[in-house]
């Protein structure tokens, strides 16, 4: 049964993993985690021992979001795309340590011109074959994310294509509901056509122009029909807010903006 608990991408609350801020986390509804790989580039040791402070009782690690500022798994330089794959093999460690179940990846950087898409998409289905076959040995899926504009993966049909021959049991995808840009009618029928396969998800608002990954509520996006759409399939992965807070750098505050979103986004049940 879909009974959403609410989860975070802890680095949009803040990059810097420290006692405030995981004290401010298990005090809150936060039952979820996703975190980013890049928090651990720096400090890894610190921020791992952070990141272990956390009651595994109460708040569950879900996800590990692997880079995606400065890796591409389609990249046709071969140094660039072996050093992408690493870095999601870096992930799958993390997932490891922390016990999450699955690794968010992107398909590409952008902008890709239409002349290199094929070639591209090439690359980044055998990157694709090789980290989840990596994250498989571990024990663990990958989420292909749905991304926007001139991206790899920026329809539900190209994610298809591009995971085309690999298992299912060890790839699903990540439905970010920003990334629809000027169609977010569609998502209730992203949801749908993913339906199992929907293993992971970015929660924030679309501002009708841009892709702000507004707090869910302040936006154009109607949610009734979507959070239907994820009760049909019986969504079971993390109902996980990934925002942008334009308005405070206070945690509590942003903390508290993301406890109402969610109490908006629960009562459509």
């Amino acid at each position: 049964m879909f009974n959403p608990q609410m989860g975070v991408s802890l680095h949009t609350l803040s990059f810097d993993i420290n006692d405030s801020l995981v004290e401010l986390v298990s005090k809150s509804g936060i039952k979820t985690l996703e975190l980013f790989s890049r928090l651990f580039l720096e400090n890894t040791d610190r921020v791992k021992a952070q990141i272990h402070k956390f009651d595994k009782n109460a708040l569950r690690v879900a996800t590990i979001h692997s880079d995606f500022w400065g890796a591409d798994i389609s990249s046709a330089d071969d140094e660039a795309r072996e050093k992408s794959i690493q870095s999601a093999f870096f992930s799958i460690e993390l997932a490891v340590e922390f016990g999450a179940s699955a690794i968010v990846l992107h398909s590409s950087k952008e902008p890709i011109a239409p002349e290199e898409r094929s070639i591209r998409k090439k690359y980044a289905a055998d990157s694709l074959r090789i980290v989840s076959e990596q994250a498989a040995s571990k024990g663990k899926k990958i989420a292909v994310e749905l991304l926007p504009r001139t991206c790899l993966g920026n329809t539900v049909e190209e994610l298809f294509e591009l995971t085309q021959g690999l298992s299912e049991d060890a790839v699903g995808f990540c439905l970010d509901t920003n990334h629809l840009m000027d169609k977010p009618f569609m998502l209730p029928d992203v949801a749908k056509t993913l339906g199992k396969r929907l293993i992971a998800t970015h929660l924030s608002d679309y501002d009708g122009v841009d892709e702000k990954h507004q707090v869910p509520g302040t936006g154009v996006i109607e949610w009734g029909p979507f959070m239907e759409a994820l009760k049909e399939i019986d969504y079971q992965g993390p109902f996980n807010f990934e925002c942008r807070f334009a308005d405070t750098d206070d945690i509590a505050a942003r903390i508290a903006m993301l406890e109402s979103s969610y109490k908006m986004l629960a009562g459509y049940l």
